[in-house]
């Protein structure tokens, strides 16, 4: 089950849409996917970072109410984190707004791995 207030968060799809600028001298953008593969869920994640830290996170998102949530409290919590903390950032801020259930986790988790595979593309420039 996903907490009210991250129904809330998924309701207003923060962070919602694509990141349209070109990279720069300083600034990459990188993109990443995940799925899931039982329950069909999708995320698409756009990440722009700079010096270590994410300065911007846009997603597309299709599937459940906590894949929508869990997108959208990552773009609250991530823009001006440092890309090494991204994860824990992430699962703090999830905590913060009353969790998930476990029947739900799977959506952090293919989060997880979209943001992952956005930030290995970062690094290798």
């Amino acid at each position: 089950m996903v907490s009210p207030r991250l129904r809330l968060l998924a309701a207003a799809a923060l962070g919602a849409g694509r990141i349209d600028v070109a990279p720069t001298a300083t600034a990459l953008l990188s993109y990443g996917r995940g799925e899931h593969p039982i329950c069909g869920d999708e995320v698409e994640v756009d990440l722009v970072t700079e010096a270590g830290r994410i300065t911007d996170l846009r997603w597309r998102a299709k599937g459940c109410p906590a894949t929508y949530a869990v997108a959208a409290a990552a773009h609250q919590a991530l823009v001006g984190a440092e890309v090494r903390d991204a994860a824990a950032c992430l699962r703090a801020e999830l905590a913060r707004l009353g969790d998930l259930g476990a029947a739900d986790r799977h959506a952090e988790a293919m989060f997880g791995r979209a943001m992952t595979q956005a930030i290995e593309r970062a690094s290798r420039g």
